[in-house]
């Protein structure tokens, strides 16, 4: 394998490249849903390790420093967690009241299409504007999310393992146990550079979602910690990410107090956007972490293709990480 890879017939190479690398993608959309939960909890792990790392340079011994990192982790994971269970328990109990406005929403929208001219039978798909089957796709999707959110505990315990072991690779690489060019010494900067980017987008999503979620207080939306949160996780996803957050916050406030509402919610989360996507976040990413924005758009759309939504989070750092390790192959081959 090696003499051919490293023969003068391009074609040949490139073939085999190709071919190793559909195996490859096959293989990890076949296990896609373990393969999420790893990679998920291995990143949130780095992403919080400058926490351990920083306890670590103030000389508290290693186990001392994961411990509190942890106790940090759980605690707030707990109160996520919990928050977004009783919401959705709430959403579940309260779908009856919900269902009658969705269906006074509704007949609002046939009347306005009715009064334009607009047979809504034509425009809409079959079932569209039938306030009961909207409300057993949303219990569905509800009850779905709930139980997603019992693998958050399982989560931690692979973050628990992963961040002892993350001390462990920081202790030795700040002794220079990792010589250059060396796997862990390019994990280690690959954990550095992951930090770094993921650091800057939650910095950067916690302050956008703190101004959202005080939009939402001051407009009255119910729920409105619980779809703060809610964006605050889907800001890692680029581009799309702030639709994916608008959407229940907005049927929130359209089914609870009317299109005014809606419209308010709209408009404010939408300034808030143009002034982070446009400005704030730009300026930190480019300081601390270079990439493109063709790169995010295909690192975007190959990740979520591969893994799932959960690709389209994960897919930069994966992108960058895999972009890191490449000199390492090329000099094995």
């Amino acid at each position: 394998m090696r003499d051919l890879l490293s023969s003068g017939d391009r074609l040949t190479r490139f073939l085999l490249i190709s071919a190793c690398m559909v195996v490859i993608v096959a293989g990890m959309r076949a296990i896609a849903p373990t393969m999420n939960i790893v990679l998920l909890a291995l990143f949130l792990a780095i992403t919080v390790s400058p926490l351990q790392n920083l306890l670590m340079k103030y000389r508290l011994k290693p186990g001392l420093a994961v411990a509190i990192t942890l106790v940090v982790i759980l605690g707030g994971g707990y109160a996520i967690i919990s928050l977004m269970v009783g919401t959705i328990t709430s959403l579940i109990e309260r779908m009856p009241e919900y269902r009658d406005r969705l269906a006074t929403v509704l007949e609002g929208v046939q009347s306005f299409l009715v009064s334009k001219g607009v047979d809504p039978a034509k425009v809409l798909p079959s079932g569209a504007l039938d306030p009961a089957t909207i409300v057993e796709y949303a219990g569905a999707f509800l009850q779905t999310a709930a139980g997603a959110l019992g693998n958050g505990f399982f989560l931690m315990i692979l973050m628990v393992i992963m961040l002892l072991e993350l001390a462990t690779v920081h202790v030795k690489t700040m002794k220079g146990e990792y010589a250059p060019g060396t796997f862990m010494h390019t994990f280690s900067e690959i954990g550095k550079d992951t930090s770094k980017f993921m650091g800057i987008s939650a910095a950067v999503g916690f302050a956008q979602t703190i101004l959202n979620t005080i939009a939402l207080l001051v407009l009255g939306v119910d729920y409105a910690a619980t779809w703060g949160i809610l964006f605050f996780f889907f800001n890692f996803i680029p581009v799309v990410g702030f639709f994916l957050g608008l959407v229940p916050p907005f049927a929130m406030a359209l089914l609870g107090g009317g299109m005014n509402q809606a419209l308010g919610v709209l408009v404010s989360w939408w300034v808030l956007n143009v002034l982070f996507d446009n400005v704030i976040r730009p300026k930190f990413l480019k300081k601390g972490f270079d990439v493109s924005i063709l790169t995010i758009m295909l690192s975007l759309i190959f990740w979520a293709f591969v893994l799932g939504p959960l690709g389209a989070i994960l897919g930069v750092p994966l992108t960058q990480s895999i972009k890191k390790l490449m000199p390492l192959l090329d000099d094995d081959m």
